[in-house]
């Protein structure tokens, strides 16, 4: 829907349409709140093996980024709306100039929230039985709890400290001393969010 707005006419621009696909979709893949992806910085991007890394420098439960890592994203082509780094590339190679945030806009929140809740009153009531959701009161933390929900209910491929790490969760028991950054879950948990199959290399 979102890729479907009519940049050229009244319902929307090439901007638009650019940023809010590129934020969507990075919310869903970091499973980081709103505020976080909206203070991006490509500084914040990097590569290792077959996938595009990002650092969120902070979080709401870790505010001076202690537990801060590089989170796994992964490219897949054959499901190109969720593909986070076609999102990043999109946002990339759009930019005006040089510039170093990925969303430079000063009030990314509310500006994209307005135009999210453009796109969502486009849904028909047949649109949200088939999404099993009421779309209109959508708003972007349901990206991160759907996320959350998605890779959790996969029982046989992560396990829920991973998930919670990912999400940036405060761990409170024992387990936050010995687990921090687990890698290799991390990039499973990537692969899902990427909409990648699992158990495939």
């Amino acid at each position: 829907k979102i890729i479907a707005l009519q940049p050229d006419g009244n319902k929307g621009s090439w901007s638009i349409m650019l940023s809010l696909f590129s934020y969507v979709t990075l919310l869903w893949n970091m499973l980081s709140r709103c505020a976080s992806i909206a203070s991006l910085g490509w500084e914040h991007f990097g590569w290792t093996g077959d996938s595009m890394t990002i650092k969120v420098p902070g979080s709401k439960c870790d505010q001076a980024g202690i537990y801060a890592y590089a989170k796994r994203v992964y490219a897949n082509t054959c499901k190109p709306w969720i593909c986070p780094v076609l999102a990043s590339a999109l946002a990339f190679f759009c930019r005006k100039g040089s510039c170093t945030h990925v969303f430079p806009d000063a009030d990314t929140v509310r500006n994209t929230l307005r135009h999210f809740k453009e796109v969502c009153s486009t849904f028909s009531q047949a649109d949200c039985q088939e999404l099993g959701c009421d779309v209109p009161n959508l708003a972007f933390h349901d990206f991160k709890r759907g996320g959350v929900s998605f890779v959790s209910g996969l029982s046989d491929a992560v396990n829920n400290l991973a998930v919670k790490i990912r999400a940036d969760h405060r761990v409170v028991d024992i387990s936050r001393c010995y687990v921090l950054e687990t890698s290799g879950q991390d990039g499973v948990i990537g692969r899902l969010l990427s909409g990648l199959p699992y158990g495939e290399p």
